[in-house]
């Protein structure tokens, strides 16, 4: 009987999705500052961002909410562009797609990164998982209720909105591995279906592509996350090595002689002279 019962309790328990987005980083939907309409589309493609290890992006939902709200893809490529231009900052690539080929969410979550997707008559949520029989959404309007899962044919039914198209964007770039009101927002969080493509499109940083380029470009590795080194120095241009690799060897060296030189000090003993003279000459070599 406690066997039954258990294997009933844990057919209860959902699985974790395929992007199992941390809770805190969850951003609720909010009014625009402008005219109050809601931002569901920024908030589900800033908490794409976040996933994606884009920190740059940070902030940029609540920038959009200088505009008035509600969102559609010509739109959002303005906003991107006129964000990274106000921050003077390089642009991620993205893709946009607007149709009815619901395998683009399938081929995206699959690929690591997590879409932005239409939802309902007027509403842009995250897409967290997805396969032929069950899917999962984080909803910005329900946070608190995360993450939402649906029999797959009733998910794609509310992508495409009762119409036949939907929309989604995504983050192409992104790093090693992220980390980590006064409206009515159920009423309308924001997202303009009326101006989606009736026709088949898939744009890539505003410039329309092929479903083939989209394909290519899921198939990219993320970027390595880069370190800045610490302790940079100046090398003779005749130095037969090259100044990145000497730096590193630098680098490597100091954070050892470094550690050393802390825990004499932790442990209340006076260094070694020779180890405080190799940090005082790496220390002038900055």
């Amino acid at each position: 009987m406690t066997t039954l019962l258990f294997l009933v309790a844990i057919s209860q328990v959902e699985p974790r999705p395929q992007i199992d987005f941390p809770r805190n980083e969850a951003i609720a939907n909010i009014g625009s500052r402008v005219d109050g309409a809601g931002m569901c589309v920024m908030s589900s493609i800033e908490m794409a961002a976040r996933w994606a290890g884009l920190e740059q992006m940070r902030g940029l939902r609540d920038w959009c909410a200088k505009e008035p709200g509600g969102a559609y893809p010509s739109k959002v490529t303005r906003q991107i562009r006129g964000f990274c231009l106000e921050k003077k900052i390089d642009q991620p690539n993205y893709i946009q797609y607007e149709g009815p080929n619901s395998q683009v969410i399938e081929m995206t979550i699959g690929s690591g990164r997590m879409p932005a997707i239409t939802w309902g008559p007027a509403h842009m949520v995250a897409g967290l998982a997805m396969d032929k029989k069950r899917s999962a959404i984080l909803d910005n309007n329900a946070i608190d209720r995360y993450p939402q899962w649906y029999d797959t044919p009733k998910f794609e039914k509310s992508w495409r909105g009762g119409g036949k198209n939907g929309w989604i964007f995504l983050w192409v770039d992104r790093v090693e591995k992220p980390f980590v009101g006064a409206v009515d927002l159920e009423k309308d969080p924001g997202c303009e279906r009326d101006k989606i493509s009736e026709k088949e499109r898939i744009t890539m940083n505003g410039i329309d592509c092929s479903l083939e380029e989209l394909r290519e470009q899921l198939r990219k590795p993320p970027t390595p996350i880069d370190i800045p080194l610490p302790i940079p120095i100046k090398i003779p241009w005749r130095w037969p090595m090259s100044v990145d690799l000497i730096n590193l060897i630098v680098a490597i060296g100091a954070a050892i002689a470094g550690y050393f030189f802390r825990r004499y000090q932790d442990q209340g003993q006076k260094a070694p002279e020779w180890l405080k003279e190799i940090l005082d000459k790496l220390e002038r070599n900055k």
